[in-house]
This record gives structure tokens, sequence and C-alpha cells, in this order.
């Protein structure tokens, strides 16, 4: 019978509780601060993860116009949201 570690997590952002292997827990999932409002989340379920990650993505990628709503000639660079190892 073969064995392996998990851990319990429990999201808090909405509460769900995951089983992970140890190696899949990342630590912090997101910490940033914002006109003085910290927003930090240790443990993030899959699903909010995958939130998170497209609303950060989607805030901090760069517009393709300029402010006079001319087109830029470079598009934006593409953002990675896949944990560094």
């Amino acid at each position: 019978m073969a064995r392996s570690t998990t851990i319990k997590l429990e999201c808090d952002r909405c509460k769900r509780t995951e089983y992970l292997g140890v190696e899949a827990h990342q630590g912090p999932a997101l910490a940033m601060t914002f006109m003085g409002t910290v927003v930090r989340y240790e443990d993030l379920c899959s699903s909010c993860l995958k939130s998170v990650g497209n609303y950060i993505k989607q805030i901090t990628r760069e517009t393709n116009k300029d402010a006079k709503g001319e087109e830029l000639e470079a598009p934006p660079p593409e953002i990675s949201l896949e944990p560094e190892l």
C-alpha cells in the first residue's frame, strides 16, 4: 500500500477545504499593498488561485494604446502566472 503525505488547506478567500501533496503547496499565494491596504492570502484553493491569478494578470497588463488612444508600436509583454520553482 502506497502512502503519501498530504496537507489540509483551508482557502483564506472562500473557506473551501482541499487536500494537497506537500510538494504542491506553494506558501503565500498573494501578498500586495495598494493605496495603504494590505492584501495577503496565505492559502488559496485551486479555484481561487486561478481567479486571483486572472485578476492580477488583467490589472497588471499594459495596454497597447497611449493616452490619446493611438496604437503603440510594440505589443505588451506576456505575464506568466506559473509558480517559480
